[in-house]
């Protein structure tokens, strides 16, 4: 029984899945645009990006969450599916002229706007054969996509450039 156990105890146990952290920026249709961090854990990786625009007052910030799954794989390149969503909020104000002023003669009217764009394709991605030296990647995706609430449907082109942390 002894020798059972410690034969249990030799055996070479897997590591769990190390997770790849990535930090860059991206811009697309439908994955959002702006500062964006990526997770990947073995073939399955997320990216959320988050950008706010403030002008006189007009509001809008972009939030984009992605989904990738690799396909297959080379030392220096990937081939994905993703899955893309972007959410915007934006906030417009809209000045008007009344006609009949009882003080000011300017009318205020605040507009609130929530759109979701949904999108689905196929995406490559290269880096550098010496990822030590050079850690960056650099993707282009296209694919599907249903803008504005699922109204319009049409292309997505969507692209990154992120740098890829190692752990020694």
């Amino acid at each position: 029984m002894c020798s059972e156990l410690f034969a249990q105890n030799t055996q070479k146990r897997t590591p769990p899945p190390r997770l790849n952290h990535e930090l860059g920026f991206a811009a697309g249709s439908s994955i959002g645009y702006g500062p964006a961090y990526k997770v990947r854990m073995h073939r399955l990786s997320g990216m959320a990006t988050f950008a706010p625009n403030v002008q006189s007052g007009n509001e809008s910030y972009v939030a984009g969450l992605s989904f990738q799954y690799i396909l297959q794989s080379t030392p220096v390149s990937y081939f994905f599916v993703y899955q893309g969503n972007r959410m915007i909020s934006r906030t417009r104000y809209n000045y008007t002229w009344d006609l009949m002023p009882t003080r000011d003669p300017w009318i205020q009217e605040n507009i609130k706007e929530f759109l979701f764009t949904h999108s689905l394709g196929l995406g490559y991605e290269m880096f550098s054969r010496a990822e030590k030296k050079n850690p960056l990647g650099l993707s282009f995706m296209a694919g599907w996509a249903a803008y504005d609430n699922f109204k319009i449907g049409t292309l997505a082109v969507e692209m990154s450039i992120l740098y890829k942390f190692r752990r020694n």
